[in-house]
């Protein structure tokens, strides 16, 4: 059960708006792929407000990719879409790594080279 005074009046419905939509997103430090931090922000927040947030976390400076999941995830590059639009629910997984984000009509392709290990 939630009291509130006169002057309190309606605070609690904000309240528990944010506590709604309030989510925690793990992420991993640059150059590690173990998943050990987690920023909290509003899931209304775009994705450029959480590429500032982690920045502020972590003091990373200069440009940062950020994929959903693992380092073959999709890169998430819409920094207007909010995090509920990109799927990210609590507790989801954000790769990082330095580099320039791709534009909204830009591709990154990843390739892999392999050999036989006998050779």
């Amino acid at each position: 059960m939630y009291l509130e005074s006169e002057e309190q009046e309606g605070q609690w419905a904000s309240q528990l708006e944010l506590e709604n939509n309030r989510i925690s997103i793990k992420y991993n430090l640059l150059g590690t792929d173990s998943f050990d931090l987690v920023v909290t922000i509003d899931g209304r927040n775009n994705i450029g407000q959480l590429r500032e947030a982690i920045k502020g976390d972590t003091g990373i400076t200069g440009d940062l990719v950020m994929k959903r999941g693992n380092r073959i995830g999709q890169e998430l590059k819409n920094e207007k879409s909010s995090i509920q639009d990109c799927n990210i629910i609590n507790f989801s997984q954000i790769f990082l790594e330095k580099g320039q984000p791709c534009n909204k009509d830009q591709v990154r392709v990843v390739l892999f080279l392999a050999r036989d290990a006998s050779l």
